[in-house]
């Protein structure tokens, strides 16, 4: 039996009413994933601010919001909100920055955000995988660290740094305040994931439909 002219108008406009649904989904999911890249790529160049001078390399709370960028967003989120706190480094701080003794930890950031994240989504955010993520994620941001700036002390000076002594200014000295501050990004980033991640956000919204 042949549609009708009705019916047919009917299934045209169903088609259209899905399509801009579907399209105003996507701006808006698009709007706040640009909104949470910009939001925790600031909260990491802030904490960047907050600092205590010790050695070459100062403590600073940057390493807290970059766990915590890598606890709460998706990897590509997480990937971009640490490359735009790069970025807005360099801008600031000039292309000096990149030789600076720090700089190897900010690198490694760019690497561990995105790594945790994706941990963190396939694990869906429990709390004892989280802790051991965030402890892989602390020791590859040492590595980073240490090795790059065994590099550059070796450009400053001229000769090589002994590991020993570089090693206590990149990772020792930091230990303390890294596991307060690690602890501090797992309470938070537990508390808050259920409201970050979006399988938990359309495992709600299912539920509420079916009420």
């Amino acid at each position: 039996m042949k549609r009708s002219l009705k019916d047919i108008k009917m299934c045209h406009q169903e088609h259209q009413d899905i399509d801009i649904k579907v399209n105003d989904s996507i701006r808006k999911r698009s709007t706040r994933n640009i909104a949470r890249v910009a939001l925790m790529g600031v909260v990491i160049l802030v904490c960047s601010f907050i600092r205590i001078p010790v050695g070459p390399v100062p403590i600073t709370l940057q390493t807290f919001g970059v766990l915590l960028a890598g606890l709460l967003l998706d990897p590509a989120e997480a990937f971009f909100s640490v490359l735009l706190h790069l970025v807005m480094k360099i801008v600031l701080g000039g292309w000096v920055v990149v030789i600076s003794p720090s700089f190897g930890f900010i690198l490694a950031f760019v690497v561990v955000a995105p790594l945790l994240s994706f941990l963190t989504v396939r694990t869906q955010g429990k709390l004892w995988p989280m802790m051991i993520h965030i402890l892989l994620a602390s020791v590859l941001i040492y590595a980073g660290g240490l090795f790059y700036m065994m590099g550059i002390l070796r450009l400053y000076t001229g000769e090589a740094q002994s590991f020993s002594h570089v090693f206590t200014y990149a990772v020792l000295i930091f230990i303390p305040g890294d596991i307060a501050k690690a602890a501090l990004a797992c309470l938070i980033g537990y508390r808050l994931y259920p409201r970050f991640s979006d399988a938990s956000a359309a495992q709600r919204n299912s539920e509420q439909q079916r009420d």
